[in-house]
């Protein structure tokens, strides 16, 4: 006479869920054993972990019970969910657990047996979806990669949203005429020592759209003026963590000698700003005797 199917539990609940859940659970697959005839050898549980991750200790210590138990037929669970959340979770794990271990997978809820015909027929049509999805994946990321590795190669020197005033055109930067010159404009006021609360309000009233077509703020407009790619330059980090300049990066929209001017023009604004002093709970400058 053969002996009763030696099996194994597992039981889960998240951190929302309450013990009971996982008496349920518990009193589920015993109830499912007796019925069945099966030898319930033990029943593995975690509490308030993630059913994505497979670092949950009740889980590993099932496998390593498993792994030392070559006599165990089948692992059941109350439902699929409370094994893995994600199907392709799921599938990876029947693939390098269940099968090579030679035993089946039950879920009592869904009526699944891996073990029987039926279940079979089902890991089959669930196995090759998860095939053609990963294929896919594959497929889409070696596109998005080649289609990088080509954006590399005509502008690798560019990273995140490109400046005001530039554009990709076949694979080129080249300059928005419109927006440089209203680069240009905001370059030459600023030099002529407006500040940027004022160049804003300027460029507002005259209904001119900022790069995502809001108004201009004072804070954009010294975005521009402290922006080297304007000069045509661009800041790079070589091997050593250094800061470097490469010449002829992005087309210049102002010449060197503006930048440098604007750059004059935001040091010693810098300069001002730090003569100052909180009095009366307001910033102040300091009385002009003090200043030196």
């Amino acid at each position: 006479m053969r002996e009763n199917k030696k099996v194994v539990g597992y039981i889960r609940i998240s951190e929302r869920e309450g013990k009971k859940h996982l008496n349920k659970q518990r009193e589920s697959i015993e109830r499912y054993c007796a019925v069945a005839e099966y030898e319930l050898c033990a029943i593995f549980e975690d509490k308030g972990n993630n059913g994505k991750d497979i670092n949950r200790n009740g889980y590993q210590e099932m496998l390593t019970f498993l792994s030392k138990n070559d006599d165990i037929e089948a692992m059941i669970v109350d439902r699929l969910s409370r094994i893995f959340t994600k199907q392709n979770a799921f599938l990876d794990f029947i693939q390098n657990e269940i099968i090579p271990r030679e035993i089946s997978f039950i879920a009592i809820e869904e009526n699944f047996d891996t073990g029987t015909d039926q279940g079979k027929e089902t890991l089959k049509v669930l196995t090759s979806f998860h095939h053609i999805n990963r294929v896919a994946k594959t497929k889409k990321a070696r596109s998005q990669k080649e289609t990088c590795l080509k954006k590399e190669k005509t502008v690798s020197y560019v990273r995140g949203e490109l400046p005001y005033g530039y554009r990709v055109q076949d694979g080129k930067l080249v300059i928005h005429q419109i927006e440089a010159n209203v680069v240009k404009e905001i370059f030459t006021r600023y030099g002529h020592g407006h500040s940027p609360h004022w160049i804003a309000q300027f460029l507002n009233q005259e209904r001119i759209p900022s790069k995502r077509g809001k108004k201009w703020s004072h804070t954009a407009i010294k975005h521009v003026v402290q922006n080297i790619s304007y000069a045509g330059l661009r800041y790079r980090t070589d091997n050593e963590g250094n800061s470097v300049v490469p010449e002829n990066i992005f087309p210049p929209i102002v010449n060197k000698y503006i930048w440098e001017k604007a750059r004059k023009v935001t040091r010693e604004r810098a300069a001002a700003e730090k003569k100052t002093r909180y009095r009366k709970g307001k910033w102040e400058k300091f009385p002009r005797d003090l200043r030196d």
